[in-house]
C-alpha cells in the first residue's frame, strides 16, 4: 500500500515515515532513501503545508552485519537464526541472492584457530615472538615455509643458504622467537659452549637477547625427531661478580621498622668515621625490605648462607634478578605479617 503525501517507506521497518521528520532526515543522510522518492514526498508535503527542510549530502550506507549463524529477514529486516522458525517460514526467500546474502555480502565463515579448536593442526605461519620447527615435508614445502617464517634466507650458524641446503638439514630447522631460523644441532652446540663458560645462551646475531623458553622447547622438538632421548643442555648457575656483597640493615630509606636488603658494589664504598657508606650508584640489585622484628636475625643468617651458596640471585640476560619472591615492598608486610614471614622462612630453608 503506497504511503500518503509527505511520507515514504522506511526500508528497514517497511512503514511510512514523515519525509521532514527526524527518522526521515536520518534515513536520507545515511543514504538509505531513493532521492527521487524523497523529492516527491517533500513536494507533496509542501502542498499540504509542511515546511520544507534542507538536507545534507547523503553518506555511504554502512549496514550492520548479523552475527555468525544469523541472516537478515527480507520481510522484517531483523536478524533471524538460520534454521530457526522464522527462517524456515521465509525459506527460500531469506536465502534469495537478491534479497538475502547478496545484499549484505557473503556470510562470514566460522572462526578456526589452529592448535586450539583443532589440536591436530598447527599454524603454518608463526607469529613474531613465538618459536617453532620446520615441517617434516618435502624440500619445496619447507622452502615455502621459510619464506613465511624466517627473516633471513640463510642459516646464521652454518652459513648455508636454505635454497641450496639438503632436505635433511631443512627438516632440522628451528625458528626462534625473533624470526631467525637455525639448524638444531648447530644451535645445540652453541648453547653448550655458552653454558660451559657460565654465560646465558643468547641469539647468535644479538648477544644482548637471550633465548626464551619457547626457543628451548622448539630445539627439543626438532632434536627429538631424530633422537628421542635428547635433553636440553643443563646450565651452570653463574655467580654474580666477586665485588658484589649482600647488605642488610636499616637505613634512611627503610626507617627503623624495616631492614633494607641490597646487593652493593663494595668497590664504591666511601670510608667515614662511623664505617663505610655506600652511594646510590653502588646499588646493583634491590632486594626490598624485611620487617625489623624479633627473630629477623635468623632470616638474615639464612640470606647470608644462601649468598655463599650462590642461590639468592638468578642470572638473566644482561644481569641478575632476585629469587625467593624478592624484592618485597613495605606494603607487602602490612597484612598477615607473621604468616608471611613464616612462609618466607620456610622457603629459604628449603
Amino acid at each position: 500500500m503506497p504511503c500518503p503525501p509527505g511520507y515514504f517507506t522506511n526500508p528497514y521497518t517497511l512503514r511510512c515515515v514523515q519525509a521532514t521528520g527526524k527518522v526521515g532526515r536520518e534515513l536520507y543522510e545515511r543514504g538509505y532513501v531513493n532521492p527521487e522518492e524523497l523529492q516527491y514526498a517533500v513536494a507533496a508535503a509542501a502542498t499540504f503545508g509542511y515546511k520544507q527542510r534542507t538536507y545534507r549530502k547523503p553518506r555511504i550506507a554502512v549496514i550492520k552485519e548479523c552475527e555468525p549463524g544469523y541472516v537478515r529477514s527480507s520481510k522484517t529486516r531483523k536478524c533471524i537464526k538460520i534454521g530457526g522458525k522464522a527462517y524456515n517460514q521465509l525459506n527460500p526467500i531469506a536465502g534469495n541472492t537478491v534479497l538475502g546474502r547478496a545484499f549484505l555480502g557473503p556470510e562470514p565463515a566460522p572462526l578456526r584457530l589452529p592448535g586450539k579448536d583443532n589440536p591436530s593442526e598447527k599454524p603454518d605461519t608463526i607469529p613474531l615472538g613465538y618459536s617453532g620447527v620446520a615441517p617434516m615435508t618435502s624440500k619445496d614445502n619447507i622452502l615455502d615455509w621459510t619464506k613465511r617464517n624466517c627473516k633471513f634466507s640463510n642459516n646464521l650458524l652454518t652459513g648455508h643458504i636454505f635454497a641450496n641446503d639438503t632436505q635433511d638439514n631443512l627438516q632440522r630447522l628451528v625458528r626462534l622467537h625473533d624470526g631467525s631460523c637455525l639448524n638444531a644441532p648447530a644451535l645445540h652446540t652453541q648453547i653448550s659452549q655458552q653454558q660451559k663458560t657460565g654465560a646465558i645462551p643468547t641469539l647468535p646475531h644479538d648477544p644482548t637477547s637471550h633465548l626464551t623458553v619457547g626457543d628451548f622447547n622448539a630445539l627439543r622438538e626438532a632434536q627429538r625427531r631424530f633422537n628421542p632421548a635428547y635433553k636440553i643442555p643443563q646450565s651452570r648457575h653463574r655467580p654474580p661478580p666477586p665485588e658484589w656483597g649482600l647488605y642488610a640493615s636499616p637505613d634512611n630509606v627503610s626507617g627503623p621498622e624495616f631492614v633494607h636488603v641490597l646487593y652493593l658494589d663494595k668497590t664504591k664504598a666511601i670510608p667515614t668515621a662511623t664505617g663505610p657508606s655506600y652511594p646510590q650508584s653502588s646499588i646493583r640489585v634491590d632486594m626490598g625490605f624485611l620487617p625489623n622484628e624479633p627473630g629477623i636475625q635468623t632470616l638474615l643468617d639464612l640470606l647470608k648462607r644462601l649468598e655463599a651458596e650462590n642461590k639468592l640471585l638468578i642470572p638473566i640476560a644482561g644481569g641478575w634478578k632476585p629469587a625467593f619472591g624478592f624484592p618485597y615492598s613495605k606494603s607487602y608486610w602490612s597484612r598477615e605479617r607473621k604468616a608471611r614471614v613464616q612462609r618466607l622462612y620456610i622457603s629459604l630453608q628449603n
